[in-house]
């Protein structure tokens, strides 16, 4: 079966400048390097080093548009523009092909439909990642809906815009083989020293971007109130901005909050996807504290797959994550901040805790790895397929 895989405008495919969706699909083209289910030809934004290695794979064209860089992703009027250009170059690549699907796989999805609605509607498919949906406008683009949890795919079912066999529900992958890595004693000592936390100190990680949505002043809050933290710091893995720095006042508030506590609170910036098991390794707990409808969460799983006990948030698809047995999971009302300070507590005293429930949750993250995922895609795929026929 020959399917185009259309990324977003922002980051290239293989996944060397991060993001979430560019990952999943550089697993998908990995994997298919592999069980050669698919012929593939996948679009991205150009970029050197993805080309590259690009140029090892068999199985799957990449369709590369060069586009200027930009540094502030955050910059919306820029962002259309690039949009626009990057939309327009990728019909000009495609518009002569034949496929039997075309994926549009997440950003700006509405975006597409004067492109998609060139190209047969039975063919045409949208790969959401996020919960923000238009559904009464992209169900007359595209006629199949892959979503990323039950989650998402109950909002669809309850607006009554879609059938249920045009919904189908995709959950995530992770990098698995990363994540179960291990790094030596010597390293995680050169990692501690790097980031001045002490051998003994009981780490405290939360990855992901620094953005109010994610709920990190609300951890520093909770971090703050602690009454034993002496031998505990906070490690804020991300930047607002993905690999691009940039300062947000939000970020500011942050390191306010920081500063309040002294030393106890590091800021990594971004650290590239195949790096992070590393600092995985020196942590001790990891924070998930979403504020907002999280559509799936990567982070979750990455750091139960690390071995890691997770304290989290009841937001959007985390409940079909975890379980009590690997996670605390925090109601988001008005005690949120004095609940997540007790669990931050309980998890720093309690080495024997922290173990087991890191245990259950790398049992449970296993069924995420890579492999499963590129074989559910391919599932997916043909059973939109059997409906088609």
């Amino acid at each position: 079966m020959k399917i185009c895989l259309i990324t977003p405008q922002f980051f290239p495919v293989p996944a060397v400048k991060g993001g979430a969706v560019e990952q999943l699909i550089t697993m998908l083209v990995e994997e298919n390097e592999i069980e050669h289910k698919m012929d593939i030809t996948c679009v991205s934004v150009w970029d050197e080093k993805a080309e590259a290695i690009s140029k090892k794979m068999k199985h799957t064209e990449f369709i590369y548009i060069p586009l200027r860089e930009e540094k502030n992703l955050l910059d919306c009027k820029k962002n259309d523009e690039r949009f626009v250009n990057y939309m327009e170059a990728v019909y000009e690549k495609i518009k002569e092909r034949t496929f039997d699907y075309i994926v549009i796989c997440g950003g700006n999805v509405i975006g597409y439909k004067e492109m998609m609605q060139k190209f047969p509607y039975e063919k045409n498919i949208v790969y959401l990642h996020g919960t923000a949906l238009m559904a009464q406008e992209l169900q007359e683009v595209y006629k199949y809906f892959i979503v990323v949890s039950d989650y998402v795919g109950n909002i669809f079912k309850r607006s009554n815009l879609l059938t249920p066999d045009r919904i189908k529900v995709l959950k995530n992958g992770i990098d698995y083989k990363s994540f179960v890595q291990t790094i030596s004693q010597e390293e995680k000592r050169a990692l501690r020293e790097k980031y001045k936390i002490q051998q003994d100190d009981i780490t405290i990680m939360f990855c992901g971007r620094t953005v109010k949505e994610k709920g990190i002043k609300e951890l520093l809050l909770a971090f703050k109130n602690m009454k034993n933290r002496d031998n505990c710091k906070v490690v804020i893995v991300g930047n607002s901005n993905f690999a691009n720095e940039v300062q947000t006042e939000y970020d500011k508030q942050l390191k306010e909050i920081a500063k309040e506590v002294n030393d106890k609170v590091i800021f990594t910036g971004f650290i590239p996807n195949k790096e992070l098991y590393k600092i995985h390794q020196i942590a001790d707990i990891a924070v998930v504290p979403s504020r907002f409808e999280e559509a799936f969460c990567l982070v979750v799983v990455e750091a139960m797959a690390s071995g890691l006990p997770v304290i989290t948030t009841d937001s959007g698809a985390i409940p079909e994550i975890v379980d009590d047995t690997c996670a605390f999971m925090i109601k988001r009302d008005e005690e949120l901040i004095q609940n997540m300070t007790e669990k931050l507590e309980l998890l720093s005293q309690d080495e024997e805790l922290r173990r087991k429930m890191g245990q259950n949750g790398k049992k449970i993250a296993e069924k995420y790895n890579e492999h499963h995922y590129y074989l559910e895609f391919c599932k997916t795929i043909e059973e939109i397929d059997k409906n088609n026929k």
